[in-house]
């Protein structure tokens, strides 16, 4: 049985505290994570997969990490699931 996706709120945790200062990497971002939601909200590995995925697009996309015009990393993991591990 495949695992849940990991809830939008932890994706945008993530999203804000990469977009804070894009040079964090996963590990970084990962402990932010943990003390700001707790040890067992989201894995290392989840992490990396989101934080991979923003630097793929890169901190200059405003759209993306604001949620502006374009889509956002919720809209992305509803039309590319695969890229995160969901639908394997």
């Amino acid at each position: 049985m495949a695992r849940p996706p990991i809830s939008d709120a932890v994706v945008d945790t993530v999203k804000e505290i990469w977009a804070n200062d894009p040079r964090q990497n996963a590990t970084q971002v990962h402990t932010v994570v943990k003390r700001r939601l707790g040890p067992g909200a989201v894995s290392l590995r989840k992490v990396q997969q989101v934080v991979a995925e923003l630097k793929k697009r890169g901190p200059a996309d405003s759209s993306y990490l604001s949620g502006g015009h374009g889509k956002t990393l919720t809209q992305h993991r509803k039309t590319q699931t695969t890229s995160f591990g969901y639908k394997e």
